[in-house]
């Protein structure tokens, strides 16, 4: 089964229109909105590999789904399964682009960046893996969503 791309944060203006026959991904962006929320500019939205061609910047978002929510407490368990689905999302980006910044917010972290920096020929200076802004970030959105206020600038 083909991982659909991930959610991602883009400055384009407009996506483009996918084939006639091409599915459309189902992204989640629960994930990835509150961390936009640094910047005006930014359209999120569900497309193909082809839509991403000259995005500037990509976020990786992309996880197992597990059943009933159990997910391991252990982040270096998620290896087995998100490795798979990593290495299926770069090979898909690579074949349209090698100039985007790739930021990745899958777990496990670091093996997830070493995986993408090491195997697909990918510039690894364009390589980046976050955590903690993301943390913060969604922190702050949720506050401010909870005390009904809107999130301040930064």
């Amino acid at each position: 089964m083909k991982t659909p791309p991930s959610p991602a944060c883009s400055a384009k203006s407009s996506p483009s229109t996918p084939a006639a026959n091409a599915p459309l991904p189902k992204p989640s962006t629960k994930c990835t909105l509150p961390g936009c929320s640094y910047r005006a500019n930014v359209r999120i939205y569900g497309g193909g590999y082809d839509d991403i061609a000259d995005a500037d910047v990509i976020v990786i978002a992309a996880t197992h789904i597990w059943p009933h929510g159990e997910v391991p407490a252990d982040r270096q368990a998620l290896l087995g399964n998100n490795a798979a689905i990593i290495r299926q999302i770069m090979g898909d980006i690579s074949r349209v682009t090698r100039d985007a910044v790739l930021v990745f917010i899958t777990n496990p972290l670091d093996t997830v960046v070493y995986i993408a920096a090491t195997e697909f020929g990918y510039p690894k200076e364009k390589i980046i893996g976050t955590g903690c802004v993301l943390d913060s970030s969604r922190l702050r959105f949720l506050l401010a969503t909870a005390a009904t206020a809107s999130t301040p600038k930064p």
